[in-house]
């Protein structure tokens, strides 16, 4: 008999799974079988029926096809364990098939022969992965056909190529094709029963089954879907065995017929009858389609005893009033929030993803401080969990312990949890890439590797800095390089960054030595990094090589085994993680194994199906283990919670689309029960508005965070705020949250909006801003308390802002990386060509003849370079012309600046470089800019304080500036008038803009027609147009200190004069252009 057991409460589905188990006397050794439609609630089961009758023993909860087929078997004992048309056997079969000349010639076939015709540049590894892409993508067309068309099967195995009467033409080559499988499988001795021939056979055997062959009962538990021939094998089952099927339905009504608002005016539009149409409730015809198609199947099964287990919530909150509607197939009269929402919905506007997380962890907090909610009774469901998981990571993990929640995360990937994987993972596309430079370091950082050629982590900063300095990009060698069609080359390869290296250890230069160019600082202890660094690197290019061999699927196990052993030295806890590719490994061989394939495959292939079978391995299942549960929205994660969070109801992410298949002929011809992706993810929302029981969260990216503009919601969102609201504003009930967390609103009394995030609230609290601000900012005493150094000078009036922040909060507002291009350069930017040009400066000065070889590795290959090089050359030749007045003088000791400041306490020290018998030069190859002048100017001042009398050069590319020595006493003067504003900048940042103020001081060209005053502006405000510059005011550090300025600051005023103005007004400055 079949029973059907229907209710809007999976609870009180869960008392009747009760009620059953305790209602028949059986042996506790014969198990009972409950099947069930995902591993997460068979978990949840699990617990719940060992806290109901104390023990959950002997329980077996297959999936559906796993346990129809186990009942075959039983029936028919001679069936093979497993079936050769699963689909990894089946893409075999398939890939032996394509490779049929004289099947792939006919005429019905052109399709395909046009798809694998080869081009010239595809070598047979690229053919070989094209086939068996094409063999896995008409494997699943066939697996689902098999589950959902098992009469088109049945159809093109007797050669009748059609489908629901229909006669097959351009696709005719899908039953032909068939039909050659079923010849196939029959030629090499292999099983050939599948799930759609075995539907007749069952039938038969059914109705001559012995009871003793079957089990006294089974139970289907929570399936809000089934396919057709499912339902019409529990039907037969039905007959010779008790079957209880036990299904959530929202509706105590038939609603298999309902049409929603939105569909009836479609029709309308087509002018289409709509006699005794009727919508009922809204949200449930609009978000129900997959459920009302079960409903359908149902009521066309025969001799079904049904029990009605609904129960309404009554009059209560909004939320519950929402769900028995729904129950009642009703539609509310008028607006259920005509006074807002209350605290059993709560829909959330935020800007990113990670404001979504930050927002809900507060929420959280306030939800458990009541006491009524436990961790455990809280669910987050996320259309991509995988994709929010950094973001829970990084919220929930930073909270001192007062704050933290304990949560899990369920379904991600197995790679996305452990990073040895997604080495393995790269490791096997080595052979197809170029060994980029990227992937390299990515495997180095990997623990068990670097473990395994005895590195330490804190070596792979310092191997990665030499790598950057040879320049390595990609490719082991030129002959590799040659391989691909390209220039056998050896810049920015492995073996010349290696050769580089090797030349710094030996040399200790940065002269080039028989062609090659050292790399600095490659000596002491850490030259012996160099060893397991380049072992690593050859072992990762034989292995390339190797794999590129095609070997048989026996002989790809060992391969890949010996060179795991190479690479990788796993701790204890990874060990079970690579025990996962070993278990992938192996399933792969035996699938090729169960079809007889005998022919060797290529790389290429071997490491897709592996990376594909490793792809799909779920990770640690956290699902219901006392925690906040994270988790995927997944069928049937209708469990009932407290309180049910839903997070990223995008637009255009959620319902997840799914790219149709262009050779699947179910889009063609829709059945009852067929899978819809888009119907799926409606009815997943609908669930998770019924699982609610105390609130329901919904939240989504209401507003770009680039822009602030409005972004919609997911269409399901949307439907569920129209249904709310009615014709009212969907403003109204959004709580729209601000861009950062730190903002005020959050922590005044007045406001809907709340943190409890303690961080924020002393830097933002109302009315004691200024008490707070010096707790952060005083670092250094108002009074010096140390001596001060010529570097430290130069760097402040340079760019006190920016020194300011730095050297007094620690904060630096630029995100510096070591990341370099996996490509070799062919452009310039303006940090490498400085270095360029101080090499060739460094040579000139040193009588060398500046070489392309210098600049090894940042330069183009070829004439590119050549072409960079010349123009670099010609952009330094007016500099190079001006320094050769001075190349005559003789360089003397670097000089000490060591004398008291006028506090008589503290000194001023520094070294200073660069002088000769008569001058101070100094050479910046780069334009005039006001920090050179500052070095220049703070340079003489010290050599004049010191006694040196000697006149000071700054070449440029465009200018030469001239400073004459002042009085020591003078110098002396200006040096503590300048250390005193440095001293006061300790506490308090300084508004100087040297750019600007260095225009204040300026002279003016003869015949200019504008003021100081006009080019202090043009420098402070930028210009528009083709040559647009940013002004001054809008560098970062000058923003972040004083915020948008929109006058020169009184300081850049005023110390313009105390920085530059005695040169001008003593006659001490000259420039000149070159």
């Amino acid at each position: 008999m079949l029973y059907l057991y229907q209710s809007n409460k999976v609870e009180r589905l869960l008392a009747q799974l009760v009620a059953l188990l305790l209602e028949q006397d059986v042996s506790p050794l014969e198990h009972e079988t409950i099947v069930v439609e995902n591993p997460g609630l068979a978990h949840w089961l699990k617990m719940q029926l060992a806290s109901s009758l104390g023990i959950a023993a002997n329980l077996e909860f297959p999936m559906p096809s796993r346990f129809f087929w186990q009942i075959q078997r039983q029936l028919m004992p001679g069936l093979a364990q497993d079936s050769v048309f699963n689909k990894d056997s089946l893409t075999w079969l398939i890939v032996e098939c394509l490779q049929d000349d004289a099947l792939m010639e006919q005429t019905e076939f052109k399709l395909l022969q046009a798809y694998l015709l080869p081009n010239e540049s595809d070598t047979a590894s690229e053919q070989a992965l094209k086939t068996y892409r094409l063999a896995s993508t008409i494997a699943d067309l066939y697996d689902q056909y098999l589950v959902y068309r098992p009469d088109w099967i049945e159809s093109w195995q007797a050669q009748t190529f059609e489908i629901d009467g229909e006669v097959l033409t351009d696709q005719k080559w899908q039953g032909i094709l068939w039909q050659y499988l079923i010849e196939k499988v029959t030629h090499k001795g292999l099983p050939d029963r599948h799930r759609a021939n075995m539907v007749s056979d069952f039938i038969s055997t059914l109705t001559q089954a012995d009871a003793s062959q079957l089990p006294k009962r089974v139970i289907f538990f929570g399936f809000t879907t089934l396919p057709k021939h499912q339902i019409d094998a529990l039907q037969l089952l039905s007959q010779n065995m008790d079957v209880h099927l036990l299904t959530p339905n929202p509706c105590q009504y038939y609603w298999g017929d309902v049409v929603s608002e939105t569909v009836q005016a479609r029709l309308r539009a087509r002018k289409v009858p709509l006699p005794l149409v009727d919508a009922g409730n809204d949200l449930l015809a609009s978000l129900g389609q997959l459920g009302q198609d079960f409903q359908r199947l149902l009521l066309d099964v025969p001799d079904i005893q049904e029990q009605s287990l609904f129960l309404a919530n009554g009059a209560g909150n909004q939320l519950q009033r929402i769900q028995d509607h729904i129950l009642n197939l009703q539609q509310p009269q008028a607006s259920l929030v005509e006074d807002g929402l209350d605290d059993s919905i709560q829909i959330v506007g935020c800007h990113s993803p990670m404001r979504e997380v930050e927002v809900l962890h507060d929420h959280l907090l306030s939800v458990l401080e009541s006491g009524d909610v436990a961790p455990q009774d809280v669910v987050v469901m996320i259309p991509d969990v995988a994709s929010y998981a950094p973001f829970i990571d990084a919220v929930f993990n930073s909270q001192d312990s007062h704050m933290r929640i304990p949560y899990s995360i369920s379904d991600r990937p197995l790679q996305a949890e452990h990073p040895i994987l997604n080495g393995f993972i790269l490791l096997l596309s080595l052979p197809q890439s170029r060994l980029r430079f990227s992937e390299v370091i990515t495997l180095l950082e990997i623990p068990a590797i670097y473990h395994a050629y005895g590195l330490a982590e804190n070596h792979i900063p310092t191997i990665k800095q030499w790598l950057i300095q040879a320049g390595v990009r990609w490719g082991f060698d030129g002959e590799s390089r040659g391989e691909l069609g390209l220039p056998q080359w050896q810049q920015n390869t492995w073996l010349y960054g290696f050769k580089r290296l090797l030349m710094g250890y030996a040399v200790q230069s940065s002269e080039p030595v028989q062609g090659i160019v050292p790399v600095e600082n490659v000596e002491g202890l850490e030259a012996a990094l160099l060893g397991p660094l380049m072992a690593f690197v050859h072992d990762l290019h034989e292995f390339s090589l190797q794999a590129k061999t095609a070997r048989s699927a026996m002989d790809w196990g060992p391969f890949i085994q010996q060179w795991m052993q190479t690479f990788f030295q796993p701790s204890t806890d990874e060990l079970s993680i690579l025990e996962h590719v070993n278990v992938a490994l192996e399933n792969w061989i035996q699938g090729i194994q169960a079809v007889g394939f005998d022919q060797t495959i290529e790389h290429s292939v071997f490491a897709d199906g592996l990376r594909a079978r490793l792809q799909q391995a779920n990770g640690s299942q956290h699902f219901m283990v006392g925690k906040v549960n994270f988790c995927t929205l997944l069928p049937m994660r209708s469990i009932p919670f407290k309180v049910v969070a839903v997070l990223g109801l995008n637009d255009s992410e959620y319902p997840r689309s799914v790219i149709p298949n262009s050779l699947d002929l179910m889009r063609f011809k829709h059945r009852l029960g067929d899978r819809s992706r888009r119907n799926e993810d409606r009815y997943l929302f609908l669930e998770a508005i019924l699982s609610a029981r105390q609130s329901l969260w919904l939240s989504y990216k209401s507003k770009n965070q680039s822009n602030d503009e409005a972004m919609t919601p997911s269409v399901v969102l949307a439907e569920l705020l129209d249904y709310l609201i009615q014709d009212k504003n969907q403003g109204d009930i959004i709580h729209q949250h601000p861009l950062q967390p730190f903002n005020p609103v959050y922590y005044q009394s007045d406001s809907s909006l709340y943190s409890y995030n303690q961080d924020w609230l002393g830097a933002i609290k109302p009315n004691n801003v200024e008490a707070a601000l010096p707790d952060a900012i005083t670092a250094v005493p108002q009074e010096l308390e140390q001596d001060v150094t010529l570097e430290q000078l130069v760097q402040f009036f340079q760019q006190p802002a920016r020194f300011y922040l730095n050297q007094q909060l620690d904060i630096s507002l630029y995100q510096y990386t070591d990341e370099v291009e996996d490509h070799e350069p062919f452009s310039l930017d303006g940090l490498t060509q400085f270095k360029i040009k101080q090499h060739m400066l460094q040579d000139s000065m040193h009588g060398l003849n500046a070489g392309k070889s210098a600049s090894e590795g940042m330069l183009a290959f070829g004439d590119i370079g050549l072409q960079h090089w010349d123009g670099l050359e010609q952009q330094l030749q007016p500099m190079l012309n001006a320094y050769e007045a001075y190349k005559s003088f003789a360089a003397l000791a670097p000089i000490e600046i060591n004398f008291a400041l006028a506090d008589k306490t503290n000194r001023f020290l520094g070294w200073q470089y660069n002088v000769y018998q008569q001058y101070h030069l100094l050479l910046v190859p780069s334009k005039l800019k006001a920090k050179h002048i500052i070095q220049l100017m703070l340079e003489q001042a010290s050599l004049s304080a010191m006694g040196y009398q000697k006149h000071s050069r700054l070449i440029c590319q465009d200018q030469m500036v001239s400073l004459k020595p002042m009085p020591s006493d003078a110098a002396k003067t200006y040096l503590n008038t300048l250390v005193t504003v440095f001293t006061q900048a300790q506490t308090t940042p300084v508004a100087l803009l040297p750019e600007t103020a260095w225009q204040l001081t300026l002279p003016l060209k003869k015949g200019s027609r504008k003021s100081q005053m006009d080019h202090a502006w043009s420098v402070f405000e930028g210009t528009s147009g083709l040559y647009a510059r940013p002004g001054e005011r809008d560098d970062l550090h000058v923003r972040r200190c004083f915020g948008e300025l929109s006058e020169i600051p009184q300081d850049t005023l005023e110390h313009a004069k105390t920085l530059f103005a005695i040169w001008m007004d003593q006659d001490l400055f000259e420039v000149e252009a070159l």
